[in-house]
């Protein structure tokens, strides 16, 4: 599984943090991945990770993605 939302939701929704919240959750094959969604819109998620064999990997996936994601650059292949 890859991201599933543009760079530009994902930086707008991190910016209001109060508002937005990973989940940490199981797939089928007892994996880890998360989701991030913004509380105060619609249920859908707007970005899932791929799989983790393991807790730990998932959260480390989720502290580098809050480090560096505002600063990342957008390459538009479209």
């Amino acid at each position: 599984m890859g991201l599933l939302s543009s760079p530009q939701n994902s930086l707008a929704a991190m910016a209001v943090g109060d508002q937005c919240v990973f989940k940490i959750r199981r797939s089928s094959n007892n994996q880890f991945y998360w989701t991030f969604h913004n509380v105060r819109g619609n249920t859908e998620p707007m970005a899932q990770s791929e799989t983790y064999t393991s807790k730990q990997s998932c959260e480390h996936s989720i502290d580098q993605l809050k480090r560096f994601a505002a600063n990342a650059a957008i390459d538009d292949l479209s």
